[in-house]
């Protein structure tokens, strides 16, 4: 105990600021939710006693995440985080987000040094009272620093950012499987005649200048390929989980206009689909201030409430994926003059750290990554992200987001985040309802081909992708439209044909599809109607698909069981195809969907396309396969189907190590393309669900706002957990029973405590 007691002190002793922070002074109030209330009389001193709860609460989460931006997870944890640290050596996000500190403006580091004094004391106070983490696995951590909450910044940035060069990789296997047939396949909708009908664009076609049609049509650039690899086994391997406990499936978020409203005042809701483990990633908090208020999420270590509301607005957000990561393929002769960086990283084996060595990896002169994994001869995969081009001036969005009064003004902050990229939605008191893209944004006037495509390092550092970025009058916006709602999934958002072209990062239309029928299929909507919508758990590719393939298998000879088995398929319609915990057919068109997409290298687009077509017998034959090794999978028996709440389970692992609780997993709704989404891992008897809803929030826009939400886990991080008892945060959670939150607060009634260090 004396080692942490030390170490409290040296955290606070430690501190590296470039200027004296002011002693911080604020009321507390910890409510029966375990939802801190902060206020304070001046913007540094709300946001220091914001980063004392942060650290207060969640030490061990700060330090866990610090540790995955350096690349030193393994030095505490072992050798399961090898790894995660290579490719985190591999980004340096901490030199960015040094180069950013040095060049931030004064007023800006003014409040980042506040919430960094908050957060250090605030894990000063956690290690006094002992933090489970830090001694079960024997170690203190540094003080926090400004670097440190900017490169987590980063870190989620990029998390959020990865799929957009991570899917040229799929690209490459497509176009090595389907060759020239790979673009009528594999184009997300883009220049077919709307022949996918979950297809479904955030703006709709007149309501933005930017969807306005292109003047050239972009078929002649997207039958060009990729070179071909000799294999694609070593980006799985080097590449694969690219790389963070942030990764999710994606994010719904939505508003509705008091025309679409029972009560007549607009209504939002968010839920990001991000990683579930635990602690769970976001803190609930409430600041006010004279400059600043807001109640919602903000990610420890990070001085942002990015999903939340104060008193005049109401903000959420989800992952935009537009494209503004790339590989290229540049020859070995333009890298000649690029460094080579051996990482020795630091392991932690029983009560010593050794070195250990990976592999060896280049950056070019500009520092861009030149990744290590296989790659055609004479060539070598350079990575390109926006956000190693990020300015102080991309970061200045986001503390004003907390002061905003109006739709307007959210708009305008938001036009100043040049951080990539998320869509944000928002509504306000008087109701009004916007929507807003984020973040650096190439400027593409037509589709790229699909894979990787390549050019010279000289071009792709001085005018290549990501130097020309979309204007904030470009970037997909809107505010009131005639329909009265607004919807982003993941979705694309540009409808097809447009001015501009976001990449084929993407999600396919399914939750934003079925978002918009509920929305539409009433009338008016309340915060109960809007709950019942985040929680829908209708597996909506099988809606479109599951017929389709029942229809390939009827022709064919079934023994008694497997037809069995169909039938039950064929009842699964009766109730409109819903992954509830009694679902019995749920597994099997899982395990057959996915079989079928390994084997044949297909999407669900693709799958639609060619079950529409003329299927050929080989792939008549594969989905028979499929079927029937997913029919033995679960048992073998059509009238001893396991239901979903037996198979699709969540363990809400610890960051640390997925072994940490032995408790077992708690049954869940949803499936992969649910609003309410499950995810359909497969492990050894059961589908391990591990990314869906990281928070949900409903925000009434009443005069004040009246406040919803729910976490996946309590608020503050607890050494012992029981994720069955009936009155668990896990079961409110799966559950959907939200929170009326304590919002805005009587501070005259609240029993707070002065905060000052």
């Amino acid at each position: 105990m004396i080692r942490y007691l030390i170490a409290a002190v040296l955290v606070v002793l430690s501190t590296a600021h470039t200027a004296p922070v002011p002693a911080a002074r604020c009321e507390l109030w910890d409510d029966e939710q375990q939802i801190p209330h902060l206020r304070a009389k001046t913007s540094e001193n709300i946001f220091a006693c914001l980063g004392f709860v942060h650290g207060r609460d969640r030490a061990w989460q700060l330090d866990f995440f610090r540790r995955t931006a350096r690349g030193t997870r393994a030095e505490v944890l072992g050798k399961d985080h090898i790894r995660s640290d290579f490719q985190m050596r591999l980004l340096d996000l901490p030199s960015k987000a040094k180069a950013l500190w040095a060049a931030m403006p004064e007023q800006d580091r003014k409040l980042w040094s506040a919430y960094v004094s908050g957060v250090n004391h605030g894990i000063a106070a956690a290690l006094n009272t002992g933090v489970y983490e830090f001694q079960h696995w024997e170690y203190a951590p540094e003080s926090w620093t400004e670097v440190d909450s900017i490169s987590l910044l980063l870190l989620q940035s990029f998390d959020q950012t990865r799929k957009s060069f991570a899917v040229q990789l799929d690209e490459v296997r497509r176009l090595e499987r389907h060759g020239a047939a790979a673009p009528s396949l594999f184009m997300p909708d883009e220049l077919e005649k709307g022949e996918i009908p979950w297809d479904s664009a955030v703006l709709k076609r007149g309501e933005f200048e930017g969807t306005n049609a292109r003047k050239n049509p972009a078929e002649k650039t997207l039958l060009a390929s990729s070179p071909p690899l000799a294999s694609m086994g070593t980006p799985d391997t080097i590449l694969d989980g690219f790389f963070t406990p942030l990764a999710g499936a994606g994010s719904n978020n939505w508003v509705i206009a008091p025309s679409r409203s029972k009560n007549g005042h607009a209504i939002l809701a968010n839920d990001p689909h991000l990683g579930l483990g635990y602690p769970p990633l976001w803190h609930l908090s409430h600041i006010e201030s004279p400059a600043y208020e807001a109640f919602g999420a903000a990610m420890p270590g990070i001085p942002v409430i990015v999903s939340g509301a104060n008193r005049r607005v109401a903000w959420g957000l989800t992952n935009s994926y537009l494209e503004t990561a790339r590989m290229t393929l540049v020859t070995e002769e333009d890298l000649r003059a690029s460094t080579v960086h051996r990482p020795w990283i630091w392991v932690k084996a029983w009560k010593f750290k050794i070195p250990y060595f990976l592999k060896t990896f280049r950056r070019t002169p500009a520092g861009l990554p030149v990744l290590p994994i296989e790659s055609p001869g004479g060539k070598a995969f350079v990575l390109n992200w926006t956000g190693f081009d990020l300015e102080p001036r991309d970061l200045s969005g986001l503390f004003p987001l907390m002061s905003a009064r109006s739709v307007q003004d959210v708009d305008r902050t938001l036009a100043n985040v040049g951080v990539p990229s998320w869509n944000f939605v928002f509504a306000d008191t008087k109701g009004n309802i916007g929507y807003r893209a984020v973040g650096r944004v190439p400027r593409a006037s037509a589709p790229r081909p699909l894979g990787v495509q390549t050019a010279s390092l000289a071009a792709l550092e001085t005018t290549g992708f990501g130097k020309e970025t979309l204007s904030a009058s470009e970037m997909p916006h809107l505010i009131n439209p005639r329909r009265g709602f607004l919807i982003t999934a993941n979705n694309r958002q540009w409808p097809r044909n447009s001015q501009f072209h976001g990449g084929w990062a993407y999600s396919p239309g399914f939750r934003a599809f079925r978002i918009e029928e509920l929305l539409t299929r009433t009338p008016r909507h309340d915060v109960s109607s809007v709950s019942k919508m985040q929680c829908d758990v209708q597996a909506v590719d099988a809606r479109f698909l599951a017929p389709l393939l029942i229809a390939q298998l009827e022709a064919t000879q079934l023994s008694a069981t497997e037809g069995a088995a169909l039938q039950i398929l064929r009842l699964w319609r009766s109730s409109d195809y819903t992954a509830s915990l009694d679902c019995t057919a749920c597994g099997l068109y899982r395990l057959w969907v996915n079989g079928i997409f390994t084997e044949l290298l297909l999407d669900e687009a693709s799958l639609y396309r060619k079950l529409r077509s003329n299927l050929d017998e080989p792939s008549r034959k594969i989905m028979l396969t499929k079927f029937r090794e997913a029919l033995k999978q679960l048992g073998g028996k059509a009238g001893n189907l396991p239901r979903w709440e037996q198979v699709h389970l969540n363990p809400f692992p610890h960051l640390g190590n997925e072994n940490f609780f032995t408790s077992p997993g708690l049954p869940t709704p949803g499936d992969d393309e649910s609003v309410n989404p499950g995810t359909s891992r497969w492990e050894k008897d059961a589908f391990r669900h591990t990314a869906g809803a990281s928070q949900r929030l409903i925000v009434e826009l009443s005069d004040p706002p009246s406040v919803y939400s729910v976490l996946p886990g309590p608020n503050v991080d607890h050494a012992t957990r029981d994720l069955l008892s009936t009155t668990s945060a896990w079961r409110k959670w799966r559950d959907c029973q939200n929170e009326r939150r304590h919002f805005p607060v009587n501070w005259a009634l609240a029993p707070s405590v002065q905060l000052s260090f």
